[in-house]
């Protein structure tokens, strides 16, 4: 069988492993960009996290609750495709053995007082965290971390070693009733396959648009650039000391906006992680998100030790999904879709690459996979993220009150009542471009638009 993955992220690459581990004789062939400049999957802290990215506002959405049911499946495929009878030989992939999730009440914020609290409660109902000395903490044995670096190039070696990388992009892909054919963008060359993987994260949207296909794509949500930047702390001279963490040490989430984290890598420290969304290709990192990074590390994870290490700026684009859920599915019995995973890309990446293997492989998922399927398929029913209209405007105003006071910035009437005309306008002219702004405001904006109609 001829079968194409498009993007080589977390998704493609596991995908990939999955395929060739399942069937050695494949004929599969990935297409993608080897650099993976600005991808999400090269730029990713890689925390296995599940209940670490539990907030007070999104952990009551059908996609949250139906991660912390299934988190332990995420995690065992994890340790199952890594291991000496899995796919993929490669001992010791961990770089920190469990999270720590710290709770500054000098310095936190309401919302994080808030997604802390109930950080607290789901992962004690889970049965998934250990109580500590001090009550501002709370520790999630379960979740380590990996280096991304590391993974990628273990899987890269598996790859390669059984299939063919052209190293382009795609333009565009033309739906046939028996095959497809993709055309790439640099080298214009034209390539046909039985099946088709669509990975490419943010990208997917456009090649979507390019090409010619049976079904209407105004029902499949677009996915844009969720920008994400992180720093990487290295010691490059003799008298400073190499900084080391044992475990992932990071303040609670809020919502669209990280909390700040701290994660061993292999001979570095990472520190992330800031996400605006834009439906622009922005190839730089913005000041104000480093800036906040460095503020976070000081004031909320108590760090002012790596000011004499070197720096490296990292960003990529995080595939965010204009209804905030992922968009994973088949969409004819040719073409599978699996991107805008924000996050959780490289978390659930062992586990969807089994689902999409099975649809390879014309094998029947299990009813909870079809479930996630249900859920995520790309020409699903309009998902109801956030409620009413009066909901979903006070839930981007509390978003962007505690953005403001993450940078330092002052939050007066003025500039509520400024936000409420962009929100109210932006409902009104059924417009987002040209933008750059916080997930939520894209996620509402798409429901309250499809509620409409």
């Amino acid at each position: 069988m001829k079968i194409c993955i498009i993007g080589n992220g977390s998704l493609g690459m596991f995908t990939a492993a999955r395929i060739l581990d399942s069937d050695p004789n494949c004929d599969l062939t990935m297409i993608a960009p080897k650099d993976r400049k600005n991808g999400a999957s090269k730029a990713a802290g890689l925390m296995l996290n599940i209940f670490s990215e539990i907030d007070a506002i999104s952990y009551d959405m059908p996609l949250t609750k139906w991660k912390l049911k299934n988190w332990s499946k995420a995690l065992d495929k994890w340790n199952n495709f890594f291991s000496p009878e899995g796919i993929v030989l490669n001992k010791e992939i961990y770089s920190s053995l469990g999270t720590k999730i710290y709770f500054d009440k000098n310095s936190s914020n309401n919302l994080e007082r808030m997604s802390y609290e109930k950080l607290k409660e789901i992962s004690a109902n889970y049965k998934v965290s250990n109580k500590t000395e001090n009550d501002d903490n709370i520790f999630l044995p379960y979740e380590h971390s990996v280096d991304s670096r590391r993974v990628l190039k273990t899987l890269d070696d598996f790859v390669s070693a059984k299939s063919k990388l052209i190293n382009d992009y795609v333009d565009k892909i033309k739906v046939f009733k028996n095959n497809i054919k993709v055309f790439t963008k640099l080298n214009s060359q034209e390539f046909n396959f039985e099946k088709v993987i669509l990975a490419a994260g943010s990208k997917s949207t456009e090649i979507l648009r390019n090409s010619e296909l049976d079904f209407n794509l105004d029902n499949i949500p677009v996915c844009l650039n969720g920008i994400g930047t992180a720093l990487e702390f290295f010691t490059e001279l003799d008298y400073v000391k190499e900084h080391k963490t044992e475990f992932i040490l990071r303040s609670p989430n809020r919502r669209g906006t990280c909390g700040i984290h701290m994660v061993q890598r292999t001979n570095s420290i990472y520190v992330g992680a800031s996400s605006v969304v834009s439906d622009k290709n922005l190839n730089y990192p913005r000041l104000g998100s480093v800036e906040t990074l460095l503020k976070g590390l000081k004031n909320e994870l108590g760090l002012s030790d790596l000011v004499r290490q070197s720096l490296n700026i990292l960003s990529g684009y995080r595939p965010v999904s204009q209804d905030a859920v992922p968009i994973f599915g088949a969409i004819d019995s040719n073409l599978f879709l699996s991107y805008g995973h924000k996050r959780d890309g490289f978390t659930w990446a062992p586990y969807l690459s089994e689902i999409i293997n099975n649809w390879i492989m014309h094998r029947d998922n299990n009813s909870e996979d079809n479930n996630y399927l249900s859920m995520c398929n790309p020409l699903r029913e309009k998902f109801n993220c956030f409620g009413s209209y009066e909901k979903s405007k006070d839930l981007y105003l509390l978003n962007e009150e505690f953005s403001y006071a993450q940078h330092n910035e002052e939050y007066n009437e003025r500039i509520k009542n400024n936000l409420i005309d962009r929100f109210e306008k932006l409902h009104k002219t059924k417009e987002f471009s040209n933008s750059v702004c916080h997930p939520e405001l894209v996620n509402i904006n798409y429901y309250l638009l499809n509620k409409d109609n």
